[in-house]
């Protein structure tokens, strides 16, 4: 995660998985926490959630996706016990200190029938409903199984009532569609969302060994449940776009144009032992692409990892619709 704090002068602050190869079992099991005021150098601070013994996250921690609502910011996120995945939240008012949901997750596979099961339900990313007639209601989409047949897809739920975030109604799977539907890839994790020029951008991991992110793009809605209602694009990074060396997972959208920002799009992606910001390119129809020279690259907030997984997340607080993005995955990386 980057989050802007609205207490400091434009900084961000950086949520990630906490690994260390070191120590048996500690995979995914704290959420770690880093501010910077320009991108590029970075403090590390201390972890911010952890798991606990004997709960529903008692065995990992993942993907964050934090929005803000008044005062309040909301931090979603997977928790993992034993083989079952499930999706909760905490809240703070400083970015520092943050208090789990005394309830319990907030949303679960029991609430999507639909779905496979507990054994792929995770990777939250919340926004705000642009529904006109939905005002001060959130959206959360979320990588799952479909129990039909196997395929993993985007999954939707809508918030139940105005102002809050702990009550959701399932909405179903973003595609309801046939089998050989399978956006070239077995594998749909860490969905994220963003607009521009009225048109929606589903940017999602693949299972692709060449190119690990791909988008869908609608028009008209970003929660349709039919096929119709999006249009498969190629990979963000394609023959007609800038090349990455590595790889290239998760990824986040920010439009940082708040007092003192740059008042660029930018993109973020992990790619081969980094994290990077890139200004985002726009190029005729719905193809982007980015600059080759990044305002920044986030490296090494801690040392001797050889493969992780790692969640980005960023925030703009000060507006009670502020959204951030989320994602997660699962690459070879220098920090945590």
């Amino acid at each position: 995660m980057i989050a802007l704090d609205e207490e400091s002068v434009h900084t961000y602050h950086l949520f990630y998985l906490y690994i260390d190869q070191y120590v048996p079992d500690s995979t995914g099991v704290k959420l770690g926490h880093a501010r910077s005021t320009d991108f590029n150098t970075w403090e590390d601070l201390p972890y911010v959630l952890h798991v606990l013994p004997g709960t529903w996250d008692s065995t990992a921690i993942w993907a964050p996706s934090i929005v803000q609502q008044g005062n309040t910011y909301y931090m979603f996120y997977t928790g993992v016990a034993g083989y079952g995945q499930r999706i909760g939240v905490a809240t703070s008012r400083d970015l520092y200190t943050w208090t789990r949901n005394p309830s319990g997750p907030v949303v679960t596979p029991q609430d999507a029938p639909w779905t496979a099961g507990a054994a792929d339900f995770r990777d939250p990313f919340v926004m705000p409903d642009p529904d006109p007639g939905r005002q001060n209601h959130w959206l959360m989409y979320y990588a799952t199984r479909r129990q039909s047949d196997g395929v993993m897809v985007p999954g939707l739920a809508k918030t139940t009532y105005e102002n809050d975030l702990t009550q959701w109604d399932d909405a179903g799977a973003l595609f309801s569609d046939s089998l050989d539907y399978r956006f070239r890839t077995s594998t749909v994790e860490s969905p994220h969302l963003f607009e521009h020029n009225g048109t929606w951008y589903l940017v999602y991991t693949t299972g692709n060994n060449y190119q690990q992110l791909s988008y869908a793009v609608a028009a008209d809605s970003p929660t349709s449940t039919v096929k119709a209602g999006w249009v498969d694009n190629d990979y963000v990074v394609n023959t007609d776009c800038v090349q990455f060396s590595g790889d290239a997972y998760a990824s986040e959208y920010l439009a940082d144009t708040l007092a003192g920002g740059t008042g660029k799009e930018l993109f973020c992606y992990v790619g081969t032992r980094e994290i990077d910001i890139r200004p985002i390119h726009w190029q005729l129809g719905d193809c982007f692409s980015f600059d080759f020279i990044p305002p920044a690259a986030v490296t090494d907030l801690a040392t001797g990892l050889d493969e992780g997984s790692v969640t980005l997340h960023w925030t703009a607080p000060g507006d009670d619709s502020t959204a951030a993005g989320t994602s997660a995955c699962r690459t070879r990386l220098a920090y945590s």
